[in-house]
């Protein structure tokens, strides 16, 4: 039989359970020293249904400490009583994230499912939601960063976590959030190389095609480049209109949407090499520019995407990346050769620090890139040694001696 609970514990009992317990025999379990789990029980009503809370402790006193404070949230109103998995309410979650009237961007909850099916569903999805620990999560980030993942995917993970258990909170699935009680990630991010200003120069020097233009001097997203359709292009007015972005949906599946954000549908000037760049491109695919535009259209209308794959179909953003991976390879001349293998967001990075170098305001950078916060634009800029030189020499003439 387990032991009985002692005078004044509340419902606390010793369970069996440890593997040095002897099993029954013929209804009798042997004495001896147990040492299982103790654990105690405290009922409820939800929707006028009697429901049992059972806490577990190794000792009876951490069993005691969790009855009692079962009780305080019992008399709170705060005592929550579920046997939700963390990976359940995780896919629950998702689910009402993709849904109306604030669904994600397609692309986002791409990134989402991937980062709680990798990380957060192996390291926390069998733990009960209401027994998630502070504990369990500080394990999951240490695991993360013993595989050597970067500080930015433990804090993406953090983010969308915390996120989902505060949404837990807010629906009275949990009483508390036990990510507040977890060590945050670090804030500091790594650098993503990029090309210098005489990379960048001979990149496009070796290159007629006006995707890469598009990326390196304006900073387009792969995106937004990949979503633009000629009827987003005035040649003749020398402009570009950012009104769509190619996405990637949980399926795989291209789709078209509107751009990352409000800011991020903009109009940009067209300069005299891009213009005669794109209307070559035009003659070559045998593209027509529209005389009217198609003011707030989704999708690939009649006048056609401007970059596409075979057969005039939608281009795959991972023949984009080969693309742009042949195009730095191709591009290898001295003096700047070899060229390092940077991403292909890092081209969206190099835009940014050659519009800062050319003496462009940072708000001014900030609207041609598509972005919210002068801060996110900083983030994306970086001096460029043989930049800041000239800057230097140019400073330094007043001082020059005689």
């Amino acid at each position: 039989m387990a032991t009985r609970r002692g005078k004044g514990d509340g419902g606390l009992t010793q369970r069996h359970d440890h593997p040095t317990c002897p099993p029954v025999v013929d209804g009798e379990r042997p004495p001896h020293t147990c040492r299982g789990r103790w654990a105690g029980t405290i009922d409820t009503y939800e929707a006028g249904r009697r429901k049992r809370k059972f806490v577990y402790g190794r000792t009876r006193k951490e069993a005691q400490q969790k009855l009692e404070r079962a009780k305080r949230e019992k008399a709170a109103g705060t005592l929550v009583v579920t046997t939700t998995t963390v990976e359940r309410w995780m896919t629950q979650w998702l689910k009402a994230k993709a849904e109306p009237p604030k669904a994600l961007k397609p692309q986002t909850l791409r990134s989402y499912e991937s980062k709680v099916r990798t990380y957060v569903v192996p390291h926390l999805g069998r733990h009960r939601l209401t027994s998630l620990d502070p504990r369990h999560i500080d394990a999951m980030y240490a695991a993360m960063r013993a595989d050597g993942l970067a500080e930015s995917t433990v804090r993406q993970t953090h983010a969308i976590l915390k996120k989902a258990l505060r949404d837990a909170v807010r629906k009275g699935v949990l009483a508390i959030n036990p990510i507040d009680r977890a060590d945050a990630p670090g804030t500091e991010k790594a650098k993503r190389p990029q090309l210098s200003a005489g990379q960048a120069r001979m990149v496009l020097a070796s290159t007629r095609d006006p995707r890469w233009w598009l990326a390196l001097r304006y900073g387009m997203r792969q995106g937004e480049c990949l979503g633009l359709r000629w009827c987003d292009v005035d040649l003749e007015g020398r402009r570009l209109r950012v009104q769509q972005t190619q996405q990637v949906d949980t399926a795989g599946r291209i789709i078209f949407g509107t751009p990352k954000s409000a800011k991020s549908a903009r109009v940009l000037p067209l300069v005299p090499e891009v213009v005669d760049l794109l209307a070559e491109h035009a003659e070559r695919t045998g593209a027509r520019e529209p005389v009217v535009r198609c003011d707030g259209v989704t999708g690939v209308c009649e006048h056609g995407l401007v970059f596409t794959g075979a057969g005039g179909r939608p281009l795959q953003p991972k023949a984009d990346w080969q693309a742009w991976r042949r195009l730095l390879a191709d591009a290898a001349t001295p003096p700047w050769a070899p060229l390092p293998e940077v991403a292909l967001h890092s081209a969206r990075q190099t835009a940014a620090s050659l519009m800062e170098a050319g003496g462009i305001q940072d708000r001014v950078v900030m609207q041609a890139l598509g972005q919210s916060q002068v801060q996110t634009t900083h983030g994306y800029q970086h001096a460029d040694a043989d930049l800041l030189l000239a800057a230097f020499a140019s400073t330094g003439r007043p001082l020059a001696l005689e």
